[in-house]
């Protein structure tokens, strides 16, 4: 979806319209009980969870600025986070894989 976004961002450049990839971490809410998904939300370290509203401001900031990617939240977030884009696919989807199964770690 990042590429698309990227690309979609480079096209319409020029007709003055902009695309704003949002990236958020884990965000809080009732998803996860409506999709039994808290076995994969209690793996991950809890400094990485994104309040929706900070998701929505950060996410109005980028777009405002006509950023092309926003990963929500402070620093620490976007430090661990971040260099998952540019880390290999062979190395990140065991670990994807891993966090996502349940009965995992």
């Amino acid at each position: 979806m990042l590429l698309l976004s990227e690309a979609v961002a480079e096209e319409t450049k020029p007709h003055g319209v902009s695309v704003t990839a949002v990236c958020p971490g884990p965000v809080p809410t009732e998803f996860q009980a409506a999709n039994d998904a808290h076995y994969f939300t209690q793996r991950l370290p809890k400094f990485t969870f994104v309040s929706p509203e900070r998701v929505a401001r950060d996410a109005l900031q980028a777009a405002e600025r006509g950023r092309r990617m926003v990963i929500p939240g402070g620093p620490a977030v976007r430090a661990s986070l971040g260099p998952n884009r540019y880390i290999p696919s062979w190395l990140t989807l065991p670990v994807s894989k891993r966090l996502t199964e349940r009965g995992g770690p």
